[in-house]
């Protein structure tokens, strides 16, 4: 199949219907474009910025005169191969991080911990310090300052 033409998908009756099928093909909408006799609303995998080789796109085109026949027209497949690199602490290390947080302790203590439960895992300092900062307001009460009761 060629990368630039569109095949039919299915020919539903009601939004309502086209939607379960786009949720059941993973795609979020990011265009509508009004067409003369027709308004087309196009779609592409939910996941694009996490893989970028993923090229599915889902068309709905749904005609001002047969509100009735709406067409879903599709090209390419999803293509969940290869992951965009990230800098992201891995989910473990986040998750260490914040059960540490909630138990008090230090900066220095909380790097400690990380490397004996984690050798592998390797982060810069910035990157672990604002780690903890972020786990620190996300589970403790925002400070209020006197001025914030006087108005």
């Amino acid at each position: 199949m060629s990368s630039k033409e569109y095949q039919i998908l299915k020919i539903v009756k009601t939004l309502d219907e086209a939607d379960v099928i786009l949720k059941e093909h993973n795609v979020s909408k990011y265009r509508t474009s009004d067409l003369s006799s027709s308004t087309k609303y196009s779609y592409r995998c939910s996941n694009y910025r996490k893989y970028p080789l993923c090229k599915i796109e889902i068309q709905v085109y749904v005609d001002n005169n047969y509100l009735t026949e709406i067409k879903l027209m599709y090209k390419n497949v999803h293509c969940h191969e290869q992951r965009n690199t990230t800098t992201r602490a891995p989910s473990p290390v986040r998750e260490l991080v914040s059960n540490f947080v909630q138990c008090n302790l230090t900066e220095v203590q909380i790097k400690n911990l990380l490397f004996v439960n984690d050798p592998t895992a390797s982060m810069s300092t910035n990157q672990l310090s604002n780690l903890i900062n972020y786990a620190r307001r996300k589970n403790n009460p925002e400070i209020f300052s006197v001025y914030d009761f006087n108005q």
